[in-house]
């Protein structure tokens, strides 16, 4: 239900912000957000190095910047999981 909240409160359906959010929500929204940007689907898929950079840059405005903390240390400097 909460996939779609924003860090910033942006989001929908409840217009929820930071912690608000429930942790579940938050992480699924950058593995979904990771997997959106890297598997090919409507379009061609986007390098992980490319997606990682997309993903630090929207920490503290769309995703929780701890939680993306937590995904780019698993990930590191390739994007792709070890």
């Amino acid at each position: 239900m909460h996939r779609h909240e924003a860090w910033d409160g942006s989001g929908y359906p409840r217009g929820l912000a930071g912690e608000d959010i429930p942790l579940e929500a938050r992480i699924l929204t950058i593995a979904d957000g990771y997997d959106a940007l890297t598997a090919p689907s409507y379009r061609a898929a986007m390098p992980g190095t490319d997606a990682l950079a997309i993903l630090a840059r929207e920490q503290g405005r769309l995703i929780d910047p701890q939680v993306v903390g937590a995904f780019l240390g698993l990930l590191g400097e390739s994007g792709n999981a070890a």
